[in-house]
C-alpha cells in the first residue's frame, strides 16, 4: 500500500497478533514440558506426543523449540477429540528435525499408519488416526535405532569471537552473509569463559503495552578481554536460570532496530572447558557440479567418485557416499533435474508393458529403464497387480515374467484401484525426492549423508 497510515494499522496489528501468539505459544510449551516430566525419555530417540486441543498452527513452533533443547526430533500431535470418547478421532500436528535426521523419510517409514503428510528433511506435518499414535511412536523410534541414529548433543560453532568483538563492524561482515534459512543456518558465535551481569526476568509486552504469557531473560555479557559489555537476551527463559560462574555460550549477533544497538541472542551454555573447537573445517565431501556445463567435468579431482543420475531414494546416494568414502575420495554431484512424466501416464505404460510380460519375460532393469522408476516402485507396480488376478514369477531372479491366475483373491485390504492410487503416489515420491536431490543445497545434503559415513 501506498497509504502510510494502513500499512501503520496493518503493521500494528500483525505485532498485536504475534506477540498474542509468542504466550499462546508458551502456554503449548509448559504444557508439553510437564508432559514429558512425567515421562522417561532420555533414552529415546524422538520425542512423539499427543494431546487434544493443542493449536494444530503452533506445534511446529514449539516441536522446533523442544528439538533445539533436546537435539532429537520432536512431533507433537493435536487430537480433535479423546480416543476415551471417539475411537475414531484424528491427530495431526508438526515435526521438527535436525540434521542429519530427515524427518521426511522417517515419516516415509511409516507412511502405512498416516492419513498424509509432507514438508523437507528438517520440518514436516501430518495427519493420522489417534490410534495409530502408540504403533507409530514405536515404529518411528525403531527405525531410528536401526540405523544407529541416537541423540547426541552437538553443537558446533561458526566462529570464536571475543565480547570485545562483538561490534557494529562484525555484525555488518555478517550481514552480508544473508539471506539465512534451510542449508544456510544464520553463524553461531562462540564466546568463551564470559559471565552473566545485570540479569533479570521480563514478560513479554503487545504492541498496546499489555504483558503476555511469554518470558525472557536479559543480561550482559562481560569476559576478560575488555571492560565492555554486550547486551542480550535468552528467549523463552528466565534469569535464574543463568549460571553464576564462567560460561562458554553460542550466541546470534543481531541488530535490535527498537533499541538502535547490536545485542546477542543465547542459544545454548555450558560451563567453560567443555565445549571442544578446532581450527580447520574438513574437506568438502560432496562435490557440486549439478549446474556447471558438462566440459567441467574436465575439473573433477581423479580421486573423486561421479554420480551422473540422479538418485530416486536415499538408500541409493548414501551408498554413492559411501562408497566415495572408502576411496578417500569425494562424492560428485554430476546430474541434472530429471524430465519427469505424469504418475499416471507411468501407470498407463506400465499396464500395457504388463500385457507384454505375460508372454515373455523381461529383466527388472530393462523393465526400470523402460518406465523411468526406481527398483523400489518397481516393486509396488508388480504388487498392484495381484487384485487383477495376474501373478510374478521371478525366473531367473532377476527376470520378471507374469501370468494369469484363475480368479482375483477377493480378500486383499485394498481395492484394485487403491493399489493403483498408491502406486501413483510412489512414483510422485520418488520424482519429488529426485527434485529435491537436483536443487537441495550441497552442504545440507552433506550434513544428512554424514550420519551414514
Amino acid at each position: 500500500s501506498r497509504d502510510a497510515d494502513r500499512c501503520q494499522t496493518l503493521a500494528e496489528e500483525v505485532e498485536l497478533l504475534n506477540a498474542r501468539r509468542k504466550g499462546l505459544q508458551q502456554t503449548v510449551l509448559k504444557e508439553v514440558k510437564e508432559k514429558l516430566a512425567l515421562l522417561d525419555w532420555s533414552t529415546s530417540p524422538a520425542i512423539i506426543l499427543a494431546e487434544v486441543g493443542w493449536p494444530p498452527g503452533l506445534l511446529g513452533l514449539v516441536a522446533g523449540q523442544l528439538m533445539q533443547e533436546y537435539q532429537r526430533p520432536v512431533i507433537l500431535l493435536s487430537l480433535d477429540e479423546s480416543l476415551e470418547r471417539n475411537p475414531n478421532a484424528q491427530a495431526r500436528g508438526s515435526g521438527r528435525s535436525l540434521a542429519p535426521i530427515d524427518l521426511y523419510d522417517l515419516l516415509e517409514s511409516q507412511r502405512s499408519l498416516l492419513n498424509g503428510f509432507g514438508g523437507h528433511p528438517l520440518a514436516a506435518g501430518l495427519s493420522l488416526p489417534g490410534r495409530n499414535i502408540p504403533l507409530f511412536q514405536e515404529g518411528i523410534h525403531q527405525v531410528l535405532r536401526n540405523r544407529g541414529l541416537l541423540p547426541q548433543k552437538i553443537l558446533r560453532a561458526d566462529l570464536q569471537v571475543t565480547v570485545a568483538d562483538l561490534n557494529l563492524q562484525l555484525f555488518r561482515e555478517l550481514k552480508v552473509l544473508d539471506p539465512y534459512g534451510m542449508g544456510h543456518p544464520e553463524p553461531l558465535l562462540l564466546l568463551r569463559k564470559v559471565r552473566f551481569t545485570d540479569t533479570f526476568t521480563r514478560k513479554l509486552k503487545d504492541a498496546k503495552g499489555n504483558k503476555v504469557a511469554y518470558r525472557l531473560a536479559d543480561f550482559k555479557l562481560q569476559d576478560d578481554t575488555s571492560k565492555v559489555t554486550v547486551p542480550g537476551v535468552w528467549w523463552g527463559h528466565t534469569h535464574d536460570e543463568l549460571p553464576s560462574g564462567d560460561c562458554d555460550v553460542l550466541v546470534q549477533f543481531i541488530y535490535n532496530v527498537y533499541k538502535q544497538r547490536c545485542e546477542v541472542c543465547l542459544e545454548a551454555l555450558r560451563p567453560t572447558a567443555i565445549v571442544k573447537t578446532t581450527s580447520l573445517s574438513p574437506a568438502p565431501r560432496l562435490l557440486d557440479y549439478r549446474y556447471l556445463p558438462d566440459h567441467a567435468s574436465g575439473d573433477i579431482p581423479a580421486s573423486a567418485l561421479p554420480l551422473t543420475t540422479c538418485p530416486p531414494h536415499w538408500t541409493a546416494l548414501s551408498q554413492a557416499f559411501q562408497t566415495a568414502q572408502r576411496q578417500n575420495g569425494s562424492l560428485v554431484l554430476g546430474y541434472a533435474v530429471p524430465e519427469h512424466r505424469s504418475p499416471s501416464d507411468i501407470v498407463r505404460q506400465w499396464f500395457a508393458l504388463a500385457q507384454t510380460l505375460l508372454q515373455t519375460a523381461q529383466s527388472r532393469a530393462q523393465i526400470q529403464a523402460q518406465l523411468g522408476v526406481s527398483d523400489r516402485v518397481l516393486e509396488i507396480a508388480l504388487w498392484s497387480l495381484a487384485p487383477f488376478g495376474v501373478e510374478v514369477m521371478f525366473s531367473p531372479p532377476d527376470q520378471v515374467q507374469l501370468r494369469r491366475t484363475p480368479e482375483a483373491d477377493p480378500a486383499y485390504p485394498q481395492s484394485p484401484q487403491d493399489r493403483l492410487q498408491i502406486l501413483r503416489d510412489a512414483i510422485a515420491e520418488e520424482q519429488f525426492r529426485q527434485r529435491y536431490f537436483a536443487t537441495a543445497p550441497c552442504e545440507m545434503l552433506e550434513q544428512l549423508l554424514s550420519v551414514r559415513d
